[in-house]
């Protein structure tokens, strides 16, 4: 993500008409006169060009920061995109915007402390988007009911926002409150349905509640939007076999599989899981 900020910087051109009066002033007292007034134009020009040129070249510098941070970010050097950041706010001390991208990042990074803090800074300087952020802090900490609040300020700030509503709905979601966190996947997939999230989400609400076919349906609309998602593959899963559909199942199992990392918590038990498909699909 790049972001930086722009300041548009006018030239300020001086004129001053200099106008002597020949009766009262005599040449030699003109002269002096009319060179400290140059004197004194020039100085000033000199001091707006210098303070316009000075902005310029610190601008420069924070728009080349945040481009490199945008490009150790797609390489997922979240570190050194740090770093950029870093230097960036050493230009521009308590920027919001640069404010509100660096406590994404150390988010993202697992430096909870560090993105709460910047959350808190971005906050208290009129932020309108770190509310999120700092509600996915606290549900990463457990703080559920810290989260929904401040989701629910981010929601109150921009309605329209649907990765807010998707984080409170996961929120309701992770509380057990499926009653309430139904409608708020609704609503983010209603505002932008091109993110997976909330449509896995929605299909693990769905499959909980009982709506297999919903769950599948969604299942198959997260896969669609990142097909290398275990958990949307699982919930594809677990649906198509709760329709009594075991081969099906085993498909979706073994594609999970797949693509998970090695260290995918729920590994051991899909293997279990296969197998037993595999012996009741006659494999």
């Amino acid at each position: 993500m790049q972001v930086w900020e722009r300041e548009e910087v006018q030239e300020v051109l001086w004129r001053r008409e200099v106008k002597g009066q020949s009766g009262e002033l005599s040449v030699p007292r003109r002269i002096p006169w009319l060179t400290t007034a140059l004197a004194l134009a020039c100085a000033g020009v000199i001091v707006a060009l210098a303070l316009m040129m000075r902005a310029r070249s610190r601008d420069a510098r924070v728009a080349a920061k945040t481009k490199h941070a945008a490009e150790m970010v797609l390489l997922g050097n979240y570190g050194r995109a740090i770093t950029d950041y870093d230097e960036a706010l050493a230009d521009r001390p308590g920027n919001v915007a640069l404010l509100e991208v660096r406590a994404t990042l150390k988010y993202a990074a697992g430096d909870l402390a560090g993105a709460q803090a910047d959350c808190e800074a971005a906050i208290a300087g009129g932020s309108r988007g770190a509310w999120a952020t700092r509600g996915a802090v606290k549900a990463m900490r457990g703080d559920l009911d810290g989260a929904l609040a401040d989701y629910a300020e981010a929601i109150k700030l921009n309605p329209a926002d649907g990765a807010a509503w998707a984080c409170r709905a996961d929120a309701l979601r992770l509380k057990g409150d499926f009653a309430s966190a139904l409608p708020a996947y609704d609503r983010a997939i209603e505002l932008d349905p091109k993110p997976p999230r909330a449509w896995r989400g929605r299909s693990e609400v769905r499959f909980r509640t009982g709506n297999h076919e919903g769950a599948k349906t969604d299942a198959g609309e997260a896969i669609s939007r990142n097909g290398t998602d275990p958990e949307a593959w699982f919930l594809r899963a677990s649906a198509t076999r709760a329709l009594g559909d075991a081969k099906g199942a085993l498909a979706d199992c073994r594609k999970a599989l797949e693509v998970a990392p090695r260290d995918w918590v729920k590994r051991e038990d899909v293997e279990k899981w296969v197998e037993s498909l595999e012996a009741e699909v006659g494999e």
